[in-house]
């Protein structure tokens, strides 16, 4: 992504705005990085990217700001309704999330989780499973490390696992996983989204740019996410309790879970040897076990972390 002596316009200065706001200015941007509340410029972090270039504007948020402006982006709290927005897209202006700035910052694939409940435990079993199996990876995103913060610890040669919630996914154009996951969809954030389709659809761009070489992870057992099915790029691969399959995808059966994949059914672990409790996290390791799969974990790696791994502290 070539951004040297281009200027962009950073809202919200929350955690996400920070990261991006220092993300931009280290490849050599101009960053104007705004709030609508007042901000103390004296805190640490503000002052630190302050002292980097980064101009900090706050305590208003209008169309002033987007003189000279390059690209806008938004922090996940930011609505594509914002009426400076609007004025933005008249002057043709970029306006893309913060995950989509990561994704085209990122030398690394991403493998990608989204839904409604489950995303930060499927997200940091998956990045322990890379990690048990040597092969390089950050874990970022929704889960409370921007991703603009990671992509740059791993290479080519490694994965960025990314949880990915909907109101980051509203600002991607490019954004591309190797692999991305949905593992459910229930009714959230209906103020934002107005309707559970609409919250659907937002879900679904999360496999809007893959190609016929990607992979779309689903959960067969929830009707809202299975029939994304039929609108794939993508191959897909589905995770499910209670049916095996047709293609390749991770299941139970005989109370184990089994990996069909490549050609080859392969028994993963029996699911009483599984540390997290409940059917929920039965199906969170499975769409865990998927992606792993698909970034060259092998099965008895995969066994060895679900038998220690007992969760994420809130």
């Amino acid at each position: 992504m070539d951004t040297v002596g281009k200027k962009y316009l950073v809202l919200g200065a929350g955690v996400s705005g920070q990261a991006a706001a220092n993300a931009l200015i280290r490849q050599g941007a101009e960053v104007v990085l705004n709030d609508v509340k007042p901000l103390n410029t004296n805190e640490q972090n503000l002052s630190k990217l302050s002292r980097m270039g980064v101009k900090i504007i706050s305590g208003y948020q209008d169309e002033s700001l987007l003189y000279g402006i390059d690209g806008i982006i938004i922090s996940p709290g930011i609505p594509l309704s914002l009426p400076v927005l609007n004025v933005a897209r008249l002057s043709n202006i970029e306006i893309i999330s913060e995950i989509e700035l990561a994704y085209r910052m990122s030398e690394a694939p991403i493998l990608a989780i989204t839904g409604t409940n489950g995303k930060t435990t499927t997200t940091t079993l998956l990045g322990e499973m890379l990690q048990t199996a040597g092969i390089p990876v950050a874990v970022g995103g929704n889960i409370g490390v921007p991703l603009t913060q990671e992509v740059h610890t791993v290479g080519k040669n490694g994965f960025i696992v990314a949880e990915i919630s909907s109101f980051q996914l509203e600002g991607v154009s490019n954004f591309r996983p190797r692999a991305a996951a949905i593992l459910n969809i229930t009714p959230d954030h209906m103020d934002r989204h107005g309707t559970i389709e609409e919250y659907r659809n937002t879900k679904a761009k999360i496999f809007a740019r893959q190609g016929m070489y990607d992979y779309a992870v689903l959960n067969h057992d929830d009707p809202q996410v299975r029939t994304l099915a039929d609108k794939l790029a993508g191959q897909p691969m589905f995770f499910s309790r209670m049916t095996q399959p047709a293609g390749d995808g991770c299941y139970v059966a005989y109370c184990r879970l089994w990996l069909k994949y490549k050609g080859q059914t392969q028994c993963i672990c029996a699911t009483n040897e599984i540390k997290l409790l409940g059917e929920h996290n039965i199906e969170n390791a499975l769409a865990a076990c998927c992606l792993a799969a698909i970034a060259g974990v092998k099965p008895e790696t995969m066994a060895e972390v679900l038998r220690s791994f007992t969760g994420v502290e809130h």
